[in-house]
């Protein structure tokens, strides 16, 4: 799996770092806030694929969604190409976190019933992804939380 390369260096603080906040696994929590990249293909008859990628370009997820697929269930694979969760659309809202948005506008994972924002998206209008037919959205996680579980959610919204 690769690894999420920290963007600078944070200032020292006196602040206490949030209490991470693991779903599918500590291994995917970091104490820095990640930047992540998702590029949705365009589409074809049969399917469409997803890949997540950290601020250098590394690979870190990729899922491939299967338009007639009648289980609506979806595998996100880390970049070694093996699962690492299956979810299945059944509603936007998990509990203890709620997801707002859609891939055209911006997105927003909250702790339960607070204001409090976990991870964030907005649309990377790049000129390439113009051209090239396909969509990128990018995350932005704070500190502490599970960047596979975040992918998964803000990746609910688009199935």
């Amino acid at each position: 799996m690769a690894q999420i390369v920290k963007q600078s260096q944070p200032a020292q603080s006196n602040r206490k770092q949030p209490d991470p906040v693991t779903v599918i696994g500590q291994q995917f929590c970091v104490p820095y806030e990640v930047d992540l990249t998702c590029t949705r293909s365009k589409p074809r008859v049969t399917d469409r694929s997803y890949e997540i990628t950290d601020v250098d370009g590394t690979l870190i997820f990729k899922m491939l969604v299967k338009n007639m697929s009648f289980s609506h269930k979806r595998t996100l694979l880390g970049a070694d190409g093996n699962p690492i969760v299956t979810i299945m659309r059944k509603n936007k809202k998990v509990p203890d976190f709620r997801v707002k948005g859609s891939w055209s506008q911006p997105s927003m994972i909250y702790e339960g019933t607070s204001s409090t924002i976990l991870a964030q998206t907005h649309k990377d209008e790049e000129f390439q992804s113009i051209f090239s037919g396909k969509d990128k959205f990018v995350a932005t996680l704070r500190s502490n939380i599970d960047y596979a579980f975040a992918v998964i959610l803000f990746l609910i919204l688009v199935m």
